[in-house]
């Protein structure tokens, strides 16, 4: 049986195609993974942590068990049915970009935004049918570009965004809807991750990692930055700049940044009571979240309207088998 509503095929079965148009192991900064920058994001060398802002890195297929067990390595003393039960999903092989969505990234879309419509079905999953944008969306999107950058002043000057470049364009960008992050990585040549491929990348697949870096608690060398760790009001820190914290495969801030949207119109596990129709899950806590909050299987949402001082993005892209 194949699930196509969320993020992954069922272990047990596969998805049709649709196509668009050990535990605390870290591998190097250069991992063979690292797929050549790209995108129009990337037309300026941005640099993050080293490296280049727009680095992607390809992710094999493999199995997760998703969600959070009751007993199993994974299981934690949270409150939180949402997680429940961890339940086993297979994942093709997708890139993810190895940080989330920086400003000066942004800064380039919004540089030639000018209300464009954004095309049915792009940024569709290419095993998930009807997954690509829909025409009647565009009517979420600012029509001009000084509408989009009033939409990038959510915080009252503590959000990351400045109208003009300046210091902190390597922070992650922040206060962006789902419809628009969504047509970022449409623009950027790329996708929204789904529920599924976001954990799988976070938890290290097989590994099943309570957190993206292993089993240790989360402090402030690890997540970037964790409630405590961070002045009154200073609550971006640059992308990249927490490497004690990156994934498996080399990905970067999963916990403690920004929460970032996905694909996915959220949907319990089993256990979860139901939200109102056309609420999206967002993956890995933003930057006020205690340590048990940085964990891979956690899980958000929001009606995709919603704007929020830590609501981001970060891409991913196909890639051939």
């Amino acid at each position: 049986m194949a699930r196509v509503f969320g993020a992954y095929c069922v272990v047990a079965g596969g998805c049709s195609t649709s196509l668009f148009g050990e535990s605390e192991r870290q591998l190097p900064a250069d991992v063979e993974h690292l797929v050549p920058r790209q995108g129009q994001s990337c037309a300026a060398e941005l640099r993050c942590g080293g490296a280049s802002c727009c680095d992607s890195i390809a992710v094999p297929a493999g199995t997760l068990p998703m969600g959070r067990s009751l007993v199993g390595g994974d299981a934690f003393p949270v409150p939180n049915p949402e997680e429940l039960p961890e339940h086993p999903v297979a994942v093709e092989p997708y890139s993810l970009d190895r940080f989330e969505v920086t400003v000066g990234r942004f800064r380039a879309f919004v540089e030639g935004w000018r209300g464009q419509l954004i095309s049915e079905g792009a940024g569709a999953h290419p095993r998930i049918p009807g997954s690509g944008w829909r025409a009647e969306w565009n009517a979420h999107l600012p029509r001009t570009y000084e509408a989009l950058v009033g939409t990038l002043h959510c915080g009252a000057g503590d959000e990351p965004w400045t109208d003009t470049a300046a210091q902190g364009e390597d922070r992650p960008m922040g206060c962006l809807n789902w419809y628009e992050a969504f047509a970022f990585c449409v623009w950027d040549g790329g996708r929204l991750p789904t529920e599924a491929e976001w954990e799988y990348a976070a938890a290290g697949g097989e590994q099943n990692r309570v957190y993206p870096w292993g089993t240790l608690v989360a402090d402030c060398s690890r997540a970037a930055p964790l409630d405590g760790c961070h002045a009154p009001g200073d609550f971006f820190a640059p992308v990249g700049s927490h490497p004690g914290g990156a994934g498996l495969w080399g990905h970067h801030d999963f916990a403690g940044s920004v929460e970032e949207w996905t694909l996915d119109e959220w949907a319990p596990y089993d256990n979860a009571a139901p939200r109102p129709q056309g609420t999206k899950a967002l993956r890995g806590l933003g930057f006020w979240g205690g340590g048990g909050d940085m964990r891979s299987a956690d899980r958000g949402h929001a009606l995709p309207n919603a704007r929020y001082l830590r609501y981001g993005v970060r891409c991913a892209r196909d890639v051939t088998p």
